[in-house]
């Protein structure tokens, strides 16, 4: 049995093997980065990549994407053909041999066309007279575009991350205040326990229902500083008050 493809289903196109510098680099902001509830990243400002070493790793990580892209179909089932072809106690007739070649084309379209064909010359080197099945067609190619693929989402782990402003501590000290501010405008909060009775509740629910109007220019500063808009008391249905009512 011939344990190799022929040269033209050989294409020379994986990724060049990550450098010991731009796996270094990875890995240092790698480690920055911290995985957010929901799936996706953050990292701190002061921590992002910038400069030479953010055009470093969004340079490499448009080379992996271009060596990952998925393989032209035809010439993918060629390869497979030519696999088979190693086989030579496989007879098969022709309807059959383009739905065998059809189902593994399936398996693996995804995947660019080097690491199909990397995935074939490994499997036809192995000393068994027997065509793999398509799902240990898949898993040799999978194998191959593995490292490319793993080095890839390293990478967007650091570029895709959210960043994280560092707030001073003025800032932080302003918004406290504010909330503080906040609360004691809007009233009935002592120690953390709400002091509203029902009673207390209903007439100003009703009075705000039949005299509408803005809330106090402390409260709207507060709402800001805490990033969000001021209501406006003359269209909400002060949810809070229907809650303390049930």
């Amino acid at each position: 049995m011939n344990r190799n493809l022929p040269s033209q289903y050989r294409p020379n196109s994986p990724p060049t093997p990550q450098s010991r510098e731009m796996a270094t680099l990875t890995s240092i902001y790698r480690n920055k980065v911290t995985r957010v509830p929901g799936g996706g990243y953050s990292i701190s400002a002061d921590q992002a990549p910038a400069g030479a070493e953010r055009h470093a790793l969004v340079s490499r990580r448009n080379e992996l994407a271009d060596a990952l892209a998925p393989g032209d179909r035809n010439e993918i089932a060629k390869t497979i053909g030519q696999m088979f072809l190693a086989y030579q106690q496989v007879k098969l007739g022709p309807e059959e041999t383009r739905a065998t070649i059809a189902l593994y084309v399936a398996q693996v379209q995804e995947f660019p066309q080097w690491a199909v064909a990397q995935g074939c010359q490994r499997i036809i080197q192995r000393p068994t007279a027997w065509p793999p099945s398509a799902g240990e067609m898949r898993s040799a190619v999978e194998r191959e575009a593995r490292p490319a693929r793993d080095e890839r989402e390293a990478i967007n782990s650091v570029l895709n991350a959210e960043i994280e402003e560092i707030r001073r501590t003025g800032d932080r000290d302003r918004m406290k205040a504010g909330l503080r501010d906040l609360v004691t405008e809007l009233g009935g909060v002592k120690h953390g326990k709400r002091e509203h009775t029902k009673d207390e509740a209903a007439a100003w629910l009703e009075d705000e229902k039949a005299n509408p109007r803005p809330l106090p220019k402390l409260s709207a500063v507060a709402l800001k500083i805490c990033g969000v808009e001021a209501p406006d008391t003359s269209s909400d249905d002060f949810a809070e008050m229907r809650e303390i009512l049930r």
